[in-house]
């Protein structure tokens, strides 16, 4: 009889403490961080070389707090919410997430005004954002976000174009941990993510929901 110890699974309660915790140490002085950076930014001015060297380490603080805010979303997963969003609003939200130097690489094809469905907008709207900031990440072309329903489904799909170029040093797992946070979201809205990758050397991301009322999931 093996004697080998089990791990003793963490409760839910202590995982949110933890992403409190994390919050708390390191939101603020990330935040203040971004302020002091954005703020010499804006005196150097574009033409002046250091102010594009900081424009550098502003990226990397920016995507620090999203990391962060991927991390306590993880922790503690707040509680479904869902209301009735148009495929509008959700695709704008997506755009007004990104920087100013990628929403210009963002192209958006969804229905007409007025079309919606029900869906825990933040939530959905925080996914695509991971989702279409680790596709900018990862290669120079643009990106198309489509939106459409689909039998008795919402199909949101994202086209990379160009292929992953490869200058992201293998330690970095922030696409990965903000992709699987991102699948366990959209799971826990009853869809499903798939990601492939084409003959012709494109990227395609899609998101699946159920075009019904949420079953609200734990």
């Amino acid at each position: 009889m093996s004697t080998r110890a089990h791990p003793t699974p963490v409760r839910a309660d202590a995982q949110a403490a933890l992403g409190q915790s994390l919050e708390r140490v390191l939101g603020g002085p990330l935040a203040a961080l971004r302020a002091s950076i954005e703020s010499l930014v804006g005196e150097l001015g574009g033409e002046d070389p250091r102010g594009r060297t900081l424009e550098g380490a502003l990226e990397q603080v920016t995507r620090m707090t999203r990391d962060l805010r991927c991390l306590v979303d993880f922790a503690a997963p707040r509680p479904l919410a869902p209301l009735r969003c148009s495929f509008e609003e959700i695709a704008r939200g997506v755009v007004g997430s990104l920087g100013a130097q990628r929403c210009g690489r963002l192209q958006l094809a969804y229905p007409p005004r007025g079309a919606a469905f029900t869906v825990d907008g933040p939530l959905l709207i925080n996914c695509l954002s991971s989702l279409a900031q680790g596709a900018l990440e990862s290669a120079p072309g643009n990106l198309l976000l489509q939106a459409r329903r689909e039998r008795e489904l919402v199909v949101f799909t994202f086209v990379l174009a160009g292929a992953p170029s490869g200058e992201r040093s293998s330690c970095d797992a922030s696409p990965a941990m903000r992709l699987e946070v991102a699948r366990r979201d959209i799971a826990r809205m009853g869809g499903s993510l798939c990601v492939q990758h084409t003959a012709r050397g494109l990227t395609c991301i899609g998101v699946l929901l159920p075009d019904r009322p949420m079953e609200l999931a734990p």
